[in-house]
């Protein structure tokens, strides 16, 4: 809400969805114990990414300005940054998505949208579930990704959006 306040226009979106439902959040578990059964459970269920998520609606005209006030005030309040994928010239989905350690190791996923670009993550969701699923079949996942590069098509990307680079802490990106 601090950042909320601070960045004239933004509005944190979707705060009914800022806890990963428990289903998904037990397939995420289930799958990183799949992948590495020597890992303890802890470690897995500290370390999700996103389990706990927030969503910021920014002003396209000042996007890339609000974005950075954004990161400051998170950072200033303690918030450290791990991770920015920048996917505003991504075909299936548009908006930056960062991922951030809070206060007390908390994992914490934020992302950044226009309003647009949120209407269009809400709306292409099902389209996203369904692509995850296994049981999809080919012309199915090929309808879904049609679709979902339809929804993204019409979006405006914000000026300089594009100037917002991808990083991981630690790595020379």
């Amino acid at each position: 809400r601090a950042v909320e306040a601070a960045v004239p226009g933004s509005r944190l979106a979707g705060l009914e969805h800022r806890l990963k439902g428990e289903d998904r959040y037990k397939e995420k578990v289930a799958a990183e114990l799949y992948a590495k059964p020597d890992r303890p459970l802890a470690d897995i269920t500290d370390g999700l990414p996103d389990s706990l998520r927030y969503t910021f609606t920014l002003n396209p005209a000042t996007y890339t300005a609000d974005y950075r006030r954004s990161a400051g005030i998170l950072n200033e309040m303690g918030y450290e940054l791990k991770l920015v994928r920048n996917y505003w010239q991504n075909d299936q989905y548009k908006g930056i998505n960062t991922r951030w350690i809070a206060t007390g190791e908390q994992p914490v996923e934020i992302q950044f949208h226009t309003e647009e670009s949120f209407a269009a993550k809400e709306f292409t969701h099902v389209a996203y579930e369904r692509l995850r699923n296994p049981a999809a079949s080919d012309t199915e996942r090929q309808d879904l990704y049609e679709f979902q590069g339809e929804a993204s098509d019409v979006l405006q990307v914000p000026e300089n959006a594009g100037l917002i680079a991808d990083y991981r802490k630690g790595s020379r990106e």
